[in-house]
């Protein structure tokens, strides 16, 4: 079974920081406006409120989802229609560059719309990977997976890599999912992302100082030329 057919089927085994937080869904919610349209990359239970439109390219994710469309972010079927476009984590999962995944979110949303994103940020400093992997048992197990994933990230890791690494020194129930897995995962520097509007970090789980969430706003009338005129249309902070 795919990787995120297990886990959507699995959810409630997933704890902080890999779910967003009653604190973070709050965060999300005050970059919106009242009657803003909204799209959702990605079937995130605790941000579907805040959706007008739920996208995702699995049907497992989108099984209890009001308002899903089956489509992949990579070419997204819409045009100028959104206020917001919204994601937890989901720059991170995104199976392209980082390039094309501002370039698809900006033809969505309308001219001065806002993306909003919780990104996974590796630190500026890279850890030791040994000091960390000694920290098992120290921390929860999710947010240790995600101090491995830093460690190792060149920003880029492969997910099948992390069960590796992880396996032999904490082999949590929920590891099992990342065994035969082909997705690549993005963990960023702050200082690596494009300039921003707004950040804004929350204080509730561990690890949530590398979890911001954060704001981007559209200022540039599409379509975009290329991918390397995206930074022209974005508002910098």
């Amino acid at each position: 079974m795919h990787q995120w057919s297990q886990m959507a089927k699995r959810r409630d085994e997933w704890g902080f920081p890999l779910k967003p937080s009653p604190e973070d869904a709050a965060m999300f919610q005050n970059q919106l406006g009242v009657h803003d349209r909204t799209l959702l990359l990605g079937a995130t239970p605790e941000l579907q409120h805040l959706a007008s439109v739920v996208i995702d390219h699995n049907p497992d994710a989108l099984a209890q989802c009001r308002g899903g469309v089956l489509a992949d972010w990579s070419d997204l079927p819409f045009a100028a229609e959104f206020d917001a476009v919204i994601g937890d984590g989901s720059l991170n999962v995104f199976q392209g560059s980082w390039g094309l995944f501002f370039q698809q979110a900006a033809k969505a949303l309308k001219p001065l719309g806002h993306l909003v994103l919780r990104v996974f940020i590796s630190p500026e400093t890279k850890e030791d990977l040994q000091q960390v992997l000694a920290e098992r048992g120290e921390i929860g197990f999710h947010a240790f997976k995600w101090k491995v994933a830093h460690a190792v990230a060149n920003p880029y890791v492969c997910v099948k890599d992390l069960y590796r690494i992880i396996r032999p020194v904490w082999n949590h129930p929920t590891l099992e999912v990342y065994q035969n897995s082909d997705l690549v995962y993005y963990f960023p520097k702050l200082s690596e992302l494009p300039r921003y509007r707004q950040i804004q970090f929350g204080t509730s789980y561990e690890l949530a100082e590398r979890c911001p969430v954060i704001t981007w706003q559209n200022s540039s009338s599409f379509p975009l030329r290329s991918v390397e005129l995206l930074q022209e249309c974005l508002e910098i902070h």
